[in-house]
């Protein structure tokens, strides 16, 4: 697929160690913060995938007009059971960490503890050397070429404040989770997988 001419391509190392360690034959489980992008469909081919897209951007304006924090919780907990999760493989971040509510993100973190497993990842892509970022989640695309991935984003003009977390400042927002991985990318994104501590669901 053509990439945009205006878009910045990247190489996700961590994304591509995900994509290394499937089995031909294995089920994927991913949960997806944002809409699923076709090109990351296209990625699986063959692969047996369920993919459910919370699209947590888009409803995070309702989430923030509750005051009362357990209006809040049977709010997320009525969304997340439209799902019916099952175990969890992946969870798909992107760049949706950079945009969230820290306590949606917190209250999120919470609710999906009995559907991890000791073998989930949360991946994640965060604003870090750039003090100013987009003011929405850019358009991407993947590619995954000979065991290798990248994502080509398109260009949007840096006019909102990033919140430039720090690992340990991603970490009290994601309870349950610890950094497995992180990276510099070339792009000045930090690249992060996590992996949930406890409790988990074997």
């Amino acid at each position: 697929m053509a990439l945009e001419a205006k878009a910045q391509q990247v190489q996700t190392p961590l994304l591509g160690r995900l994509f290394g360690g499937l089995e031909e034959d294995q089920r994927l489980v991913v949960l997806d913060l944002g809409l699923a992008m076709p090109t990351f469909l296209e990625a699986f081919q063959s692969q047996r995938l369920r993919l459910d897209t919370l699209s947590l951007y888009e409803h995070q304006p309702a989430f923030s007009s509750m005051e009362d924090p357990q209006a809040q919780r049977d709010w997320l907990s009525h969304h997340l059971a439209q799902f019916q999760l099952e175990p969890l493989d992946w969870v798909c971040g992107w760049s949706f960490l950079n945009y969230l509510d820290p306590d949606l993100l917190t209250l999120l973190s919470e609710l999906l503890q009995p559907y991890l497993t000791p073998k989930t990842r949360w991946h994640a892509l965060i604003e870090y050397s750039s003090p100013n970022m987009p003011s929405c989640p850019p358009d991407t695309q993947l590619t995954h070429i000979d065991g290798e991935v990248y994502l080509s984003i398109a260009a949007q003009p840096a006019i909102a404040p990033a919140p430039r977390y720090s690992p340990k400042g991603l970490e009290s927002v994601l309870k349950g989770f610890a950094t497995e991985s992180a990276m510099l990318l070339a792009n000045g994104w930090q690249e992060y997988l996590f992996r949930p501590i406890a409790p988990t669901k074997d």
